[in-house]
């Protein structure tokens, strides 16, 4: 083959998961969700954060995301509500039970607990359940919420706080129902245990059992750079009239011709219906 005049395949054809638990639903453009609510869910900065220390999250830009895309989806008639840093705890998510919005962007860090050295790598998964084969896998993946470094290092919380951490355990006993789409701008989402019988166990299960529809996720590790120019282009294309699908096809082919032209900059971005 003449690797010169290769193209990859997501130029050609639009590929998503599908996960079938008790209802299959549809990939929804912007514009068939306008005049609807939308949370957008930031945070940048994560306090107790120690230099060269692997059990605490760093800085990132998840704040600046959410103020980029707040333009765009007010632009389509959506009532947006905004949670940054310290507002972005886990208290203000457990509340979406029962009346979530119609789209929910969460851009944070997200972790997916697989072998026994990440499990010994981590005091938070080790306070909270053993590594073995009867584990309950959906308390080894979740999203870093406000506050959740100290939770991390098993540092003592204050009394009555919920500690940051939201495990793919807790999502999946929320009802939210009422989401169309959820965009989970944060490493590792789509990843978690896998059983050879039930699939994977993380946060992809755990949305579809809370009841939300489109779930947008990654595969492995991205970069803040290369993800909002991801996230950045994939919802001016939903904006355009493209469903959750095409734009996510628009979106990769848009970081290649960036020059992000390496499979691991835009091949993480993956959707599940």
């Amino acid at each position: 083959m003449n690797i010169a005049k290769a193209t990859y395949c997501v130029r050609r054809v639009c590929t998503i998961l599908f996960v079938i638990l008790s209802v299959l639903c549809l990939s929804w453009p912007l514009a068939s969700m306008a005049k609807k609510r939308a949370l957008l869910i930031g945070i940048s900065h994560y306090p107790q954060t120690t230099r060269n220390n692997p059990c605490t999250w760093t800085n990132i830009h998840g704040s600046n995301d959410v103020r980029l895309l707040r333009g765009t989806l007010q632009k389509q008639g959506f009532r947006i509500t905004t949670l940054t840093n310290a507002q972005a705890t886990e208290e203000a998510f457990k509340a979406l039970d029962g009346h979530a919005p119609d789209a929910l962007h969460i851009a944070t860090h997200g972790f997916a607990i697989s072998t026994m050295q990440q499990y010994d790598n981590s005091p938070f998964a080790q306070s909270r359940t053993a590594f073995t084969p009867n584990g309950n896998y959906m308390m080894w993946s979740g999203l870093v919420l406000a506050g959740g470094n100290n939770a991390w290092q098993c540092k003592p919380l204050p009394k009555g706080v919920e500690d940051g951490i939201l495990t793919a355990d807790e999502i999946s006993r929320l009802d939210l129902s009422h989401t169309r789409l959820v965009v989970l701008s944060a490493c590792e989402t789509a990843r978690g245990h896998i059983d050879n019988t039930d699939g994977v166990w993380g946060l992809q299960r755990a949305f579809k059992q809370a009841g939300a529809g489109t779930i947008v996720m990654t595969l492995w590790k991205v970069s803040d750079e290369t993800t909002c120019m991801f996230m950045t282009e994939f919802y001016r294309q939903l904006a355009n009239g493209l469903n959750t699908r095409q734009a996510l096809k628009r979106a990769r082919t848009y970081l290649i011709e960036q020059g992000a032209t390496d499979p691991y900059y835009w091949a993480a971005f993956v959707a599940i219906d």
